[in-house]
């Protein structure tokens, strides 16, 4: 069996909105801004839980690589260190898009689709027009009750 997907946001589910705003935060050496530890806590829950992918459908990943994705999930202690970034299909297609969040459901429903994908969960701070979005308190970030709830979820589908 397949293991579940979770499309990961990163600002408002691993960054809380309160968090972004302090400069003082970025790492110096690469900077980027490490993850609060109550999201990652909450995320290692689910990690622990149901081994799932990662696929990241965060604007961020314009801003970093495969590679340093791997790097900041490392250093903020996450449990796997290998997300996946989710590919960019519409401007593959030469797609244009009114709005970032428009272009983030066509990539999610293009994954899915291509990689014949039911059991997953969308994880996002903002309201996005997708099957299985599980949104997010962007001031608090993603939650131990959050992972309950997303734990439940992708069990009940097994």
């Amino acid at each position: 069996m397949r293991p579940p997907i979770i499309f990961l946001d990163i600002d408002g589910v691993l960054l809380p909105d309160q968090v972004q705003t302090s400069p003082a935060l970025l790492d110096e050496m690469t900077d980027y801004q490490p993850y609060d530890p109550g999201c990652v806590e909450a995320m290692n829950a689910i990690i622990a839980a149901i081994s799932p992918v990662i696929v990241l459908h965060s604007s961020r990943r314009y801003q970093y690589s495969q590679i340093e994705f791997c790097q900041i999930f490392i250093a903020s202690g996450i449990l796997t260190a290998s997300p996946i970034v989710l590919p960019t299909y519409g401007q593959d297609a030469g797609l244009f898009f009114s709005s970032p969040n428009r272009e983030k459901e066509h990539d999610i429903s293009e994954y899915l689709r291509r990689q014949k994908i039911c059991w997953h969960v969308v994880l996002d701070d903002e309201v996005l027009n997708v099957d299985r979005l599980h949104l997010i308190c962007p001031d608090v970030g993603l939650t131990v009750a959050d992972a309950r709830t997303i734990i439940a979820m992708l069990t009940v589908d097994a």
